[in-house]
C-alpha cells in the first residue's frame, strides 16, 4: 500500500511558493474561486461552536475543554452549517477546520462554503496538509494571541485541485492509509501503558511485606516517625539559579537523595490524568525554594530515602483516599502525611529492594523510549503521506482502485491490531524523501 507509491508522468510549475510543482493535468484555482465566504447572523436560537484542530468545528456542548461562552449578542454571531470551513484564530497552527454540525460561532472566524460540495472531502485533507498550513503563516497578521489570517490575501493564491474521480481516489486511499497507521499507533500506545503496568505491578510487588508470604524481620512505622515532614514557605519562588543541583531531578537518577518532596495542589486535583491524589514528586538534591503547597521530606532516621520515596509513591494515594472523601488540598494536611503506615524490611533489604525497582525502572523506560520513538515516526509518515499525496507527488490511483470500499463508521473506528512491518516501511519511505 506504500511500497508502490510513484510520482504522476508529468509535472509542471504550481505558480504558489509553498507548492513547488504540481502533476500537469491538475488544475491550480485561486481559493476565492473554490470557497465562498459567508457572513449570515441574526440566529440567536442555534447552538454555539467551538472550532477545534483535533474535532473540526463541533457544538460547544460536546466539547471536553473549558472555553469562553458568549452570553450575550449571539445575534451577531456567524451562522454555520455543516460542512462549511471555518478559519479560527488558532488555524495558522493547524490548519482550516471544517464543521461537523450547525450553530454559531465568533464573528472574528471567517466562514467559508464551498463552491462544488462534491470538493469538500478533498479539501479537508489539503486545508490539514504541513504545506497548506505552512503556508497559511505567509498570510497571518497580528503578534503573539492577537494574530490572525488574511482571507482576502489567502483568497487569491492558488490552491491545487484534481479531477473529481482522482479527488475520490486521493480520499479512499487515505481514509485506508489513516485507519492503518492508527491502529499501529493505537497498539504502540497500549503497549507504552502495559510497560507501565509491569513496573508499577513489579514495584507494588516488592513494596508489600507479603509479596512472597514471608514477612519476617519487616516492621510497621508511621511515616513522621521516619523523617522530618515540612512545608515550603509561601511565594518563595522556584528553583535556586545557583544551586548545584535543579529543582526537580527524577528520583530514578538520583542514587544518593537527601529527601523529595509532594506537590499537594497538584495530587489533590482530582482527574488531573497524573495519578490523582496522593501523587508522590522527585526527589532533590542540592539548594532550592519550595512554595507553600509542597511537602518536604528529609532528615530519614532508620529508613532509607529511596524506599520511602518508593513506598509512598507506591502505596499513599490508597491511604489518602481512605481517609477523606473529599479530594481537595485540605484533606492531605500533615496529620494524615505523619499517620501513613510503612512497612520496613531491613535497611540493606530496602536498600536490595530499591536497586531492584530502579534497575527495572531503567529498562522500562529504555523500552517505553522505543515505542515513543516508533510512535513519533508514524505520526510523521502519516502527516508526510498525507501532504504528498493531497499535493499530487505521489500517484495514488491505481492503489485506490484495488481497496475496498469504507463505510464512514469504519474510517473513524478505533480498531485494534497492528502491522508489525509498518514502522521500518514508514523509515525507509522517509529515507527516500530526503534523500
Amino acid at each position: 500500500m506504500f511500497s508502490e507509491l510513484k510520482p504522476h508522468e508529468s509535472y509542471r510549475g504550481s505558480g504558489t511558493p509553498w507548492l513547488p510543482r504540481l502533476p500537469s493535468h491538475w488544475a491550480s484555482p485561486r481559493l476565492k474561486t473554490v470557497l465562498t465566504e459567508k457572513n449570515v447572523r441574526g440566529f440567536p436560537d442555534e447552538p454555539l461552536l467551538a472550532a477545534t484542530q483535533s474535532r473540526g468545528v463541533i457544538r460547544k456542548a460536546d466539547y471536553g475543554s473549558r472555553t469562553v461562552t458568549a452570553q450575550k449578542d449571539l445575534d451577531l454571531l456567524k451562522l454555520v452549517e455543516v460542512g462549511d470551513f471555518v478559519i479560527s484564530l488558532r488555524s495558522f497552527q493547524g490548519g482550516i477546520e471544517r464543521a461537523h454540525a450547525r450553530g454559531i460561532i465568533s464573528p472574528a472566524y471567517t466562514v467559508l462554503e464551498s463552491r462544488e460540495p462534491a470538493d469538500a472531502d478533498y479539501l479537508t485533507l489539503l486545508f490539514k496538509s504541513r504545506p497548506f498550513v505552512d503556508a497559511l503563516t505567509l498570510t497571518v497578521t497580528g503578534i503573539r494571541e492577537g494574530q490572525n489570517i488574511e482571507y482576502p490575501r489567502l483568497a487569491r493564491d492558488p490552491v491545487p485541485l484534481p479531477s473529481r474521480d482522482e479527488q475520490a481516489a486521493i480520499v479512499k486511499y487515505l481514509a485506508h492509509a489513516h485507519r492503518r497507521i492508527d491502529r499501529a499507533i493505537a497498539a504502540k500506545r497500549r503497549l507504552s501503558g502495559l510497560i507501565d503496568e509491569q513496573h508499577q505491578a513489579l514495584t507494588r510487588r516488592l513494596l508489600t511485606s507479603t509479596s512472597d508470604g514471608d514477612s519476617t524481620g519487616w516492621r510497621r512505622v508511621s511515616a513522621g516517625r521516619l523523617c522530618k515532614i515540612s512545608t515550603g514557605v509561601e511565594d518563595s519562588g522556584n528553583a535556586d539559579p545557583e544551586g548545584e543541583y535543579p529543582f526537580f531531578v527524577r528520583g530514578r537518577e538520583i542514587l544518593r537523595a537527601r529527601g523529595f518532596l509532594m506537590d499537594t495542589e497538584a495530587v489533590m486535583t482530582p482527574g488531573d490524568g497524573q495519578g490523582g491524589v496522593g501523587k508522590v514528586f522527585h526527589y532533590f538534591n542540592g539548594k532550592f525554594q519550595a512554595h507553600q503547597r509542597v511537602y518536604i521530606f528529609s532528615d530519614f532516621d532508620g529508613v532509607d530515602g529511596r524506599f520511602f520515596y518508593w513506598y509512598l509513591s507506591t502505596h499513599f494515594r490508597r491511604f489518602a483516599l481512605s481517609q477523606s472523601n473529599t479530594v481537595t488540598m485540605e484533606s492531605l494536611r500533615l496529620p494524615v502525611l505523619s499517620s501513613f503506615p510503612i512497612e520496613l524490611p531491613s535497611l540493606s533489604e530496602q536498600r536490595d529492594i530499591v536497586n531492584r525497582i530502579e534497575a527495572e525502572a531503567v529498562r522500562a523506560d529504555a523500552a517505553r523510549s522505543a515505542v515513543l520513538r516508533e510512535i513519533g515516526l508514524l505520526r510523521e509518515f502519516r502527516t508526510r503521506l498525507t501532504s504528498d499525496v493531497v499535493t499530487g507527488q505521489v500517484d495514488v490511483r491505481h492503489i485506490s482502485a484495488t481497496l475496498p470500499d469504507l463505510a464512514p463508521d469504519e474510517v473513524t473506528a478505533d480498531v485494534g491490531g497492528m502491522d508489525d512491518d509498518l514502522v521500518d516501511e514508514a523509515a525507509e519511505l522517509l529515507e527516500d524523501v530526503d534523500a
